[in-house]
């Protein structure tokens, strides 16, 4: 739906909410978000929290995260994480 207080309400709880409910809203994501907004996942690739991580693989992979794979390509590289490598 065009909702765009949804949208920034979703995006803000991925980003900045606490435990699994920031997988819940990530995993929420491609019902509200287009291709341009997943610029704002590609950072929560490397998260603390292997659910937000694992969430965030999973937005990118439904929406078609190809145009952001630099960013992802630089973000492993950069990471000392296995998982996110």
């Amino acid at each position: 739906p065009e909702d765009p207080a949804l949208h920034a309400a979703v995006f803000a709880l991925a980003a900045r909410g606490r435990g699994p409910l920031r997988a819940a809203a990530l995993a929420f994501m491609p019902q509200v978000t287009d291709a341009p907004r997943l610029a704002e996942v590609v950072p929560l690739l490397a998260d603390a929290d292997p659910t937000v991580r694992a969430a965030a693989g999973q937005v990118l992979r439904r929406l078609d995260g190809r145009p952001h794979a630099a960013a992802i390509a630089r973000l492993a590289a950069e990471s000392t994480d296995a998982q996110v490598r």
